[in-house]
């Protein structure tokens, strides 16, 4: 079944009482911008804003796979079978997503210089095929736009 917000959570951030550690797992809020920044800073090499948030050392290991590389093993998500620290990853291309826990879906085409986000509220594998419907396309028209 799909993942539930508690019970005692109407959906408003402004509702949530202060504290110094948040639940990042099930527990983090974003908005479609403040994730993009994310997302740029994972394409840039860990540079946000012009600063250095990250190493790109730092970047490239999240990316990596290495469950595959360390442990042979896979990830629970078949379409980005591999898994570094945060993204699962495709084993044929530089290719990193993390479908959330109630639907919402970011992926990076590394090699391609874009990510994407869908923001959903719904089960993980709803964004995971939005993502599968939809990532073709979106690599179609990045393509078309390259070979101008």
């Amino acid at each position: 079944g799909a993942e539930k917000y508690p019970s005692w959570f109407d959906g408003d951030p402004a509702s949530l009482a202060h504290t110094d550690n948040p639940s990042i797992e099930g527990g983090a809020y974003t908005t479609a911008a403040d994730y993009a920044k994310v997302l740029l800073m994972h394409l840039r090499g860990g540079l946000c804003d012009g600063k250095r948030v990250l190493s790109s050392e730092a970047v490239a290991k999240m990316q990596a796979d290495r469950i595959g590389e360390v442990y042979k093993g896979d990830s629970i998500d078949p379409t980005l079978p591999g898994y570094g620290m945060g993204w699962f990853r495709d084993r044929t291309k530089h290719v990193v997503g993390d479908a959330g826990a109630y639907g919402a879906m970011p992926w990076l085409d590394v090699d391609r210089g874009y990510g994407a986000m869908f923001i959903l509220e719904d089960e993980a594998i709803v964004g995971v095929q939005m993502r599968l419907a939809l990532q073709h396309m979106v690599d179609e028209l990045i393509d078309a736009r390259a070979a101008k």
